[in-house]
Parts: C-alpha cells; sequence; structure tokens
C-alpha cells in the first residue's frame, strides 16, 4: 500500500483538493460561475445557452467534479442522500395523514407500505430539486471523508479505504432500512 506521503503527491490528491473546506467552495464557486466557454464542438450536453448553463449542464459538471475527487465525494453524496431520504421519508410519512384529513390512513401493514410507496415517489421527486445542493455538499465534504474514511482504516486495521467505504455504504443502507421499515411498521401500531 502507498503511504501517506505517496498518496499526497498522486495527481488526483492536488493542493485544490486537499485544501479542506475552502477548497470544497472554491470548487462550488466555479461550477455555479456562469461563464461562457466557446461553442466551436458540438459540445451539447453542457446544457449551456447563451453564456448560462441549463440545469442539466450544472449537475453534468458537478458529475465530473465528484469523479474527480473519487471515493470520498462518492460515499459524502451517499450519505447526503441517506440523509435526505430518511429525513424528507418520515417528515412526508407522518404528515401524511395529517395533510389529507386523517382519512387516508389504512390501518393494516399491506396499506401502509403502499401509502409509504406512495410517499416515496414525492420523495423521490422531490431529490431531483434537491441534487445539486447534495452534490455542492458532497465536493465540500469529500476532504472530511477522506479523513474519515482513513481513520476507519487505521482504527479497524481494514486494508483498503474501499473497504471502509463499504462499511459506511452498508452502515446508509441499513440506517435508511430501519427508518423506512420502523415507520411503516410504528404507524400501524399507532
Amino acid at each position: 500500500p502507498a503511504t501517506r506521503a505517496e498518496r499526497r503527491r498522486s495527481p488526483r490528491w492536488d493542493e485544490r483538493q486537499r485544501g479542506g473546506v475552502a477548497a470544497g467552495f472554491k470548487c462550488l464557486a466555479s461550477s455555479s460561475s456562469s461563464e461562457s466557454r466557446p461553442s466551436g464542438g458540438d459540445d451539447t450536453s453542457s446544457g449551456e445557452e447563451g453564456g448560462k448553463k441549463s440545469f442539466v449542464g450544472k449537475v453534468g459538471e458537478m458529475q465530473r467534479k465528484l469523479k474527480q475527487l473519487g471515493l470520498p465525494a462518492l460515499i459524502a453524496y451517499g450519505a447526503l442522500n441517506t440523509a435526505y431520504y430518511c429525513g424528507a421519508f418520515l417528515i412526508a410519512f407522518w404528515s401524511y395523514s395529517a395533510v389529507s384529513g386523517g382519512t387516508a390512513a389504512p390501518a393494516d401493514v399491506k396499506g401502509q407500505f403502499g401509502q409509504a410507496a406512495l410517499v416515496f415517489g414525492v420523495v423521490y421527486a422531490g431529490s431531483q430539486v434537491t441534487k445539486l445542493l447534495r452534490a455542492s455538499g458532497a465536493i465540500v465534504l469529500a476532504p472530511q471523508v477522506d479523513k474519515a474514511l482513513r481513520f476507519l482504516q487505521r482504527r479497524l486495521g481494514l486494508r483498503s479505504q474501499a473497504q471502509a467505504a463499504v462499511l459506511v455504504t452498508v452502515a446508509c443502507f441499513f440506517s435508511a432500512f430501519v427508518v423506512f421499515t420502523g415507520s411503516v411498521l410504528l404507524k400501524t401500531k399507532l
């Protein structure tokens, strides 16, 4: 395995990426600027029109930056997704009956899971609106997540940072499963 100094010298971990939160804000600022690039080629995937980037163009640029930052940015994005989906689902699922007048609350487990599926569809649609915010947050948090993954690797005696990332991913899936299933079962009992 590469030493810490060797990892820092690799082109992937240049000064901009190791700069912590300030570097994340610099990346974010450069992605939100509306500078127009020359449109000499047929690069229509950027979504630029008249010097301003479309939503799809901004999302594509954020995805490219996340890929450049590597595994820590991916894990940060996954953790932010988990937090968003769990929080939004809890709010929407538990307030659904109140908004609908209390008549739409089925008593059985099957009915509650049906209601949860409907709410989850709405939460998914809402997630598309917050995608840029979550991607920006992942760019900002990538250096801290890198430190956390290294800490887990050292603390648990793992062979690679990827193994620590798998643990974090499993924890995200497990917490989402507990929140979604637990909410449905609790609402059935109430």
